[in-house]
């Protein structure tokens, strides 16, 4: 949740005139983009003969958020614990670990040139780092977030139901060669051909016996069933029961109602039940097959 812009203390090292007054510009910087931010030399021109250590305490203290700049001399300062940086690293040090988004760690130094151990002191070894050349190319959207207690991307609720995964097949041990699924469904394609030509030409849907009813097309089936499809569906079960390990839990699903259907047609060929008692071909099985094929085909 944001909370409003309060009080922003910037701490940083003296390192020459040129460090101290690109500080300057960015803690103006800082207040032209709505926070109240302070350093040292924006506080001594309210008051005279001031204690500059007392104050850059109370600053650091009182402030809701502190910008530490990183640089070689402030990690070196700090690591030695020397004058202003060392008393105000002393304060860091303790506040750090407990008030967990009060201190942003940012540095003028690219970080394509310049490694985070150059100027991280021992202390903040682990602690995020944002370097502002980069933030620069995106308007700041890293700083200005961490000031405002935004977040960086907005996340989606956690969906209620989760996605579930299927787990692979562990394929029956076998000392032969593993064969290919291009193979597997090559194999499987032809005598699904075969049986569905079969089925055109002489099943009881076929022109022979729509357009003869008293012809031995019946006859004929019966034949062609026994010798050719049902023969040919237990070569097609055989072939992928082996080969169960290179489906996917789909088409296991739609091989099984296969199955059914093909263990129920060649029981009606021995009883001769009534045909309705047959499941009908799934029609999925030979587009899961047909489909295999074009994949591999392109």
């Amino acid at each position: 949740m944001k909370t409003d812009p309060s009080e922003v203390a910037v701490i940083y090292s003296h390192d020459d005139d040129q460090h101290v007054e690109k500080v300057i510009q960015f803690t103006n910087f800082l207040r032209e983009n709505g926070f109240d931010a302070s350093m040292d030399v924006f506080l001594r021109q309210n008051e005279t003969a001031i204690d500059f250590n007392e104050m850059m305490i109370k600053l650091i203290t009182s402030a809701n958020k502190a910008i530490i700049i990183l640089s070689p001399i402030y990690k070196e300062k700090a690591e030695n614990f020397a004058g202003g940086v060392g008393k105000e690293y002393r304060i860091v040090n303790d506040e750090i670990s407990k008030k967990k988004d009060k201190y942003i760690l940012v540095t003028f130094c690219s970080l394509s040139a310049t490694s985070v151990e150059s100027i991280l002191p021992n202390g903040l070894n682990g602690r995020e780092v944002i370097d502002l050349n980069e933030d620069a190319k995106e308007k700041y959207q890293r700083l200005f977030s961490k000031l405002n207690n935004s977040p960086d991307y907005l996340f989606s609720p956690i969906n209620g139901k989760k996605t579930e995964t299927s787990p692979k097949i562990i394929r029956k041990f076998s000392l032969t060669p593993r064969i290919s699924r291009e193979d597997v469904f090559s194999r499987v394609r032809k005598l699904q051909v075969e049986n569905k030509q079969l089925w055109n030409l002489y099943g009881p849907n076929s022109l022979i016996a729509l357009n003869n009813p008293i012809s031995q097309a019946a006859e004929t089936w019966n034949d062609v069933k026994e010798k050719k499809i049902i023969p040919n569906n237990r070569a097609i079960i055989s072939i992928l029961e082996e080969s169960e390990f290179i489906m996917t839990a789909n088409e296991i699903e739609i091989f099984t109602r296969f199955k059914i259907h093909a263990d129920a047609f060649e029981r009606n060929q021995v009883s001769r039940q009534d045909s309705k008692a047959v499941p009908t071909f799934p029609i999925d099985f030979e587009e899961m097959i047909n489909k295999e094929m074009m994949d591999h085909a392109h």
